[in-house]
């Protein structure tokens, strides 16, 4: 069996592309034994993703988390010419014999020409992510209703003739005006983070809230996840020393050493650190602090998911959570109902939030906790290689 793992927005050793990939090329490669194949952004290198064990098609030219102009999308010709790239880089990393093909994140360029310019096998196996939406790429609303007229395009193409799941993670699927129903399937770990997983929300049972529970930030300090909100407000808390709650643990990607050196010297419940993680590392660290910081721009995750937030739950820890983060809270409310304090987007929002006592965080932590066996199967490996017709 060849599978295909489809991912134009990785090309290096780090990130959640990375970690993703990582989860799949065990599972796939080393756990089972399977013929995998990477089709990887063209800087991305054996050299620079020397534990990946599956076979390695660096052709990807165009990265898939580019953000596309109004003429890419709106002008015939122009649009024409980049689904022609992509399609030779698709060519030329031999997709067309794929027994199944995953792309866990469906990028539009990659998607259509996927659709219309490769002859995949009719029994081939189509795996989609539908993760992120339609204004991810456009901000103009014009281009980017045409764009989701070419997201359902290519994804009714491909179930006319190959053997297609669509998921989200959500459920839905919103094509401009058209909220479509999907599979829902998370980006699955495989059997020893599973395990790690398991054992780390188990440990968490036995442990009592301290009078100053810890928040913890995770990921790229993009001003979209509130990282410009967090910093602002410790500063401004700090300065005026207004601590009396929450204590504040920020984990960043390496590179950013100064930054949190700074965080770290404005007062002594604030510790900030930037390092490279793997995934076993990461859950380790998420398993130490007591509540998961998911307070996000809403105008930016109104619509779109975020990983930690199931990541968070599968090891059950509760959020804290930004009121208009909808598709973050429709899903929690449907799977983890009571797992999360919701907060207004805002400094005074933020610092009331951090001024709560730890009896606040007592029935979100019991929740969180109670849901954490169902999260963690949500995000089994096994059962998403089981939709997708691997044993």
């Amino acid at each position: 069996m060849k599978v295909v793992y489809l991912d134009p927005g990785l090309g290096a050793g780090k990130g959640h592309n990375f970690a993703m990939a990582h989860e799949f090329d065990h599972a796939l490669a080393t756990e089972r034994g399977l013929d995998l194949h990477h089709v990887l952004q063209a800087q991305a290198t054996r050299e620079r993703l020397p534990s990946l064990k599956g076979i390695i098609h660096n052709t990807v030219r165009i990265d898939g988390y580019t953000r596309l102009a109004s003429t890419d999308v709106l002008d015939a010709k122009r649009k024409e010419a980049l689904l022609a790239v992509v399609a030779a880089d698709l060519a030329e990393a031999g997709v067309e014999d794929a027994d199944v093909l995953i792309m866990p994140t469906a990028y539009p360029l990659h998607l259509l020409a996927l659709a219309q310019h490769v002859r995949l096998q009719a029994h081939c196996r189509v795996v989609l992510g539908m993760l992120l939406p339609c204004s991810f790429w456009c901000s103009d609303s014009l281009a980017e209703r045409t764009l989701a007229g070419w997201m359902a395009d290519g994804v009714n193409a491909l179930a006319s003739k190959t053997q297609l799941l669509a998921y989200s993670e959500t459920g839905v699927f919103r094509f401009a005006d058209n909220i479509v129903p999907m599979a829902s399937l998370l980006p699955p770990v495989a059997s020893p983070n599973a395990r790690l997983m398991g054992e780390l929300a188990q440990r968490a049972k036995g442990q009592s809230l301290t009078n100053e529970p810890v928040l913890g930030f995770f990921g790229s300090p993009f001003s979209t996840k509130g990282f410009s909100l967090l910093v602002q407000t410790l500063q401004t808390m700090a300065g005026a020393n207004l601590h009396h709650g929450m204590r504040v643990k920020i984990h960043l990607p390496p590179g950013h050493e100064s930054m949190c050196d700074q965080l770290s010297a404005l007062a002594p419940w604030i510790s900030a650190s930037s390092s490279d993680t793997d995934n076993a590392t990461y859950l380790h660290q998420m398993a130490a602090v007591d509540v998961v910081w998911a307070l996000y721009d809403p105008r930016e995750y109104s619509g779109k998911m975020s990983g930690i937030v199931p990541e968070a739950i599968s090891l059950g820890k509760p959020l804290l959570l930004s009121d208009g983060c909808l598709a973050l809270q429709d899903f929690l409310e449907r799977y983890a109902p009571g797992s999360f304090v919701l907060a207004p987007y805002s400094a005074d929002g933020l610092q009331a939030s951090l001024q709560t006592q730890h009896a606040d965080w007592a029935h979100p932590m019991r929740c969180a906790r109670a849901h954490a066996p169902l999260m963690q199967e949500m995000k089994s490996m096994d059962r998403y290689l089981a939709v997708c017709g691997i044993a």
